[in-house]
């Protein structure tokens, strides 16, 4: 699995939720489709969402029906 540079925002609108009261640090949960890789980026449950990394995300690959 690589790191993408453009998971850096996924951790951006994590950390607004969170500062807006939608969330608190361990709900809420934010997904990525990277069609050009056929790939999705989830972030995982259960972890301080206002302290993730970008090596925290999970890529789960997009199977075609």
């Amino acid at each position: 699995m690589s790191i993408e540079p453009g998971l850096a925002p996924m951790n951006q609108i994590m950390k607004l939720a969170y500062d807006k009261g939608w969330i608190t640090t361990f709900d809420g949960n934010v997904s990525v489709r990277d069609a050009r890789n056929d790939w999705m980026w989830i972030t995982p449950s259960g972890v301080n969402k206002t302290i993730m990394n970008s090596n925290q995300h999970l890529q789960i690959p997009i199977e075609a029906d």
